[in-house]
């Protein structure tokens, strides 16, 4: 287990079923002699096009918004972590973690339906969010005013 509290990348590996997974330790010291032991995993899986034949769409700017979202991958994080853990026994419950979470979720999301799945649940919470958007009359807006991030330079002056 590292010292750092820059993410740490210990294990990738390439399922059957295309995804790439990747674990990561961004555990940290929180205070005197006590840790947050925290491993983060991360499933990505390049877009594929027959995810968008196998859906029948009304609607050719959600289409276009489905794709801005997405940008090309699909993800998912499981993330796992105990905090205040004593530091001599840090090093037992990182591996514990980390042999826990390797098995469950290499099983869980290396299935065939995963990715299909995945896409799906992706769809439906965009669509939800697009249809709020249409609505509230909100998807030109978000375009028109986006000026990029705020300048609060003026708030540090002397």
């Amino acid at each position: 287990m590292k010292d750092s509290s820059k993410p740490e990348l210990i294990d990738q590996k390439i399922l059957p079923n295309g995804m790439t997974l990747s674990f990561r330790d961004v555990s940290k010291k929180m205070a005197g002699d006590r840790w947050l032991v925290k491993l983060k995993c991360e499933a990505t899986l390049p877009l594929i096009e027959s995810y968008f034949s196998r859906i029948s769409l009304d609607d050719p700017d959600f289409l276009i918004f489905l794709r801005e979202r997405l940008a090309g991958n699909l993800s998912y994080v499981v993330i796992k972590e105990r905090t205040f853990v004593d530091e001599n026994d840090k090093d037992n419950i990182y591996q514990d973690m980390l042999t826990e979470l390797q098995e469950s979720t290499v099983s869980y999301i290396g299935s065939s339906l995963f990715p299909q799945k995945l896409f799906e649940s992706h769809f439906e919470k965009l669509k939800k969010e697009y249809d709020v958007k249409k609505e509230m009359d909100m998807l030109k807006e978000d375009a028109e005013n986006d000026e990029g991030p705020a300048d609060f330079s003026a708030c540090f002056q002397d």
